[in-house]
């Protein structure tokens, strides 16, 4: 091949990263809140995702690049891995990006230009690569349907990622030049060397880079990976903080165990110690009474009204208007929840052939322990594999239903239904627990989904509301004892507020704040304004039944704050720990939510602006002062 050749495959490459970087910069810039970059900002964005982006494209382009000489030899193969290839970039690059930016008609001009360019530049594979291309597009083809079916993300992962492979492959047997070797070292040396200062000293590159740049932070992830040597999830690359990087416990956010001389969370100290869960001077109001709780999948607080037929069979209800979940993902929150602590308080484990954190090794108690402890009998419908035996998110509460029971993909709300009835039976008080899939993406009610936005989520809380609304009513009746409910969402959903959809990705309000009812004797019924966690659930049914609130359970009780004889908690805290960092501090009007890793931080009146369009920050400082000693002074005691 010439050197003119390769010099024109170099200079596609560098197009690709522009491209890239350009629609990045779009998007970071018609994502909500504004960004308001200075000088210093745009120059640390340009050079971090020009720099990976470059290095990214170079290999990635050059490895097509030797794709693409070959339509003249008419090879499927490769022309099945390019489209499948541009359909991954388009699902994950703009549907998955910021929804609300682009609407159905671009979206399938999109579609058809992605596909017809990765059809054509795949399919010019030379001979000695179309047999390889031809088995990559295959097995992506058939290992992947499954995957396509139950999970898009991670189809367009694994189709992206096995193309690039196939890529690379075709490079690394083609043997670049030291040239192309040179200006990938290049690039990446500029990436490194300049954009690391510049974020140190740059907010808003932070901003661009780990809040809202999905191209960028995909590119640093792995980078981040393999600085991250205790995996804690911060380094002190591209701007992050880890005061301790040998210490997986210690980094900012980190649960401060109190006592141990260690500064885990990098707050400057060692924390305070943590009293347990307040008892009310009505202890045992409810004494002997059934308990029922009742969690529902992306139950956003401004959807509650889909759930109109639950709320009126509860009667007089108190309705906590501040809510939030512990974690948006569901069994992070659950897990968090039912042990009446916060995600940080909570020890999370990897467990083989399950996604994600679950509580497996933690060994505080459950609401089932001390609950069985005074009698009760407790027990739970496996709904879902995540609230099902290997997650341990429901550890203490006894299995019903036969024992063949496939929780997959769930369990309808109306055949749970069934089973909890069927549990309320004989002269013990009983407590049952069940979570509702159907309100879950892809949005079921009865054998319909969608559609993908929300009225398809209220659609799917309606659908359920109709199922459990009589299970509520009757109950009390029924068993001839008094009843306690609590009903509420596990966490919430995006609908492209911030850029993205669904829930486990920020602690924006869309995702964090949440519906929260309960009802029964001892209850309070109104509006209650004040921010609460759904964590504090277990301390107040344990507190209205009369039964013994563990010292690990970290939130508070809520019957002494709806009798006047505690004051109502300054904040009430949600975090995410995926890929990204993310503290929502949820405090009486305003909300600040911040990535203590990188420094970031924004501030929202949720009176005014409840889906967080408006960072505040600059407008209200004193307000933002006060948010942040109330955020440090939690983290301290948590």
């Amino acid at each position: 091949m010439s050197e003119r050749s390769r010099a024109t495959d170099v200079l596609a490459a560098l197009i690709a990263a522009t491209a890239f970087v350009a629609w990045d910069l779009v998007l970071v810039l018609s994502t909500p809140p504004r960004w308001d970059p200075t000088a210093l900002g745009i120059a640390g964005f340009a050079f971090s995702a020009w720099g990976l982006g470059g290095v990214f494209a170079i290999v990635l382009a050059l490895g097509r690049a030797e794709i693409v000489r070959a339509l003249r030899e008419r090879r499927a193969g490769g022309a099945i891995a390019g489209a499948i290839d541009g359909a991954a970039l388009w699902y994950l690059a703009i549907v998955r990006q910021n929804p609300a930016m682009i609407g159905p008609r671009l979206r399938v001009v999109t579609l058809a230009v992605a596909l017809a360019a990765g059809a054509v530049t795949g399919g010019l594979a030379r001979r000695r690569f179309a047999r390889t291309l031809a088995i990559g597009g295959l097995v992506v083809a058939l290992a992947g349907i499954p995957l396509l079916v139950r999970n898009g993300d991670g189809f367009a992962r694994l189709a992206l990622h096995a193309v690039a492979i196939a890529s690379f492959a075709s490079l690394v047997s083609w043997r670049a030049p030291k040239s192309v070797a040179l200006v990938g070292a290049l690039a990446a040396g500029i990436a490194a060397l300049s954009a690391t200062p510049i974020l140190s000293a740059s907010p808003t590159a932070r901003e661009a880079l780990h809040r809202r740049s999905v191209h960028a932070h995909a590119w640093m992830y792995p980078i981040h990976l393999a600085v991250d040597r205790d995996g804690d999830g911060a380094s002190n690359l591209f701007g992050g903080r880890d005061c301790d990087p040998a210490r997986g416990s210690t980094f900012p956010g980190a649960h401060e165990r109190p006592g141990d001389g260690r500064d885990e969370n990098c707050a400057g100290g060692d924390g305070r110690p943590v009293p347990a869960a307040r008892r009310s001077s009505a202890h045992g109001v409810a004494a002997g009474a059934d308990v029922l709780l009742l969690s529902f999948d992306s139950l956003r607080w401004d959807v509650l009204p889909a759930l109109g037929g639950v709320r009126r069979a509860m009667g007089e209800a108190a309705e906590m208007t501040r809510a939030v979940c512990p974690s948006p993902k569901t069994v992070t929150s659950l897990g968090s929840t039912l042990r009446g602590r916060s995600f940080r308080e909570v020890r999370w484990a990897d467990v083989p052939r399950i996604r994600g954190k679950v509580p497996a090794r933690d060994r505080s108690p459950t609401l089932a322990v001390p609950l069985a402890r005074a009698g009760y009998r407790v027990v739970y419908v496996p709904t879902h594999p995540y609230v099902d035996l290997p997650t341990r998110v429901a550890t203490g509460f006894e299995r019903i239903g036969p024992a063949s029971w496939p929780p997959r993909p769930f369990v309808p709300a109306p055949r749970a239904v069934e089973e909890l009835r069927r549990a309320f039976a004989g002269p013990r008080p009983v407590c049952a627990w069940a979570h509702f899939m159907e309100s879950h993406h892809p949005y079921r009610y009865g054998d319909r989904k969608g559609p993908d936005d929300r009225r398809g989520l209220a659609a799917s809380i309606r659908w359920v509301d109709r199922a459990v609304a009589p299970l509520v009513r009757d109950l009390e009746s029924r068993r001839g004892r008094r009843l306690v409910v609590f009903a509420w969402g596990d966490h919430g959903e995006e609908f492209g507020e911030h850029g993205g959809t669904l829930h486990a990705s920020t602690a924006y309000a869309e995702q964090a704040r949440v519906a929260m009812l309960a009802a029964g004797p001892g209850v309070v019924p109104g509006r209650w304004d004040g921010p609460v966690s759904t964590a504090s659930i277990p301390a107040t049914v344990l507190d209205l039944v009369g039964a013994e609130i563990p010292a690990s359970m970290t939130e508070p009780s809520l019957l002494p704050l709806w009798r006047g004889e505690a004051p109502w908690p300054a904040v009430a805290v949600s975090e995410v720990r995926t890929t990204r960092v993310g503290v929502g501090y949820t405090g009486e009007r305003f909300r600040l939510v911040t990535d203590p890793v990188h420094g970031l931080e924004s501030l929202f009146d949720s009176e005014r602006d409840p889906l967080e369009q408006r960072d505040v920050a600059k407008e209200r400082p004193e307000e933002l002062r006060r948010m942040r000693r109330l955020a440090r002074s939690w983290d301290e005691r948590h």
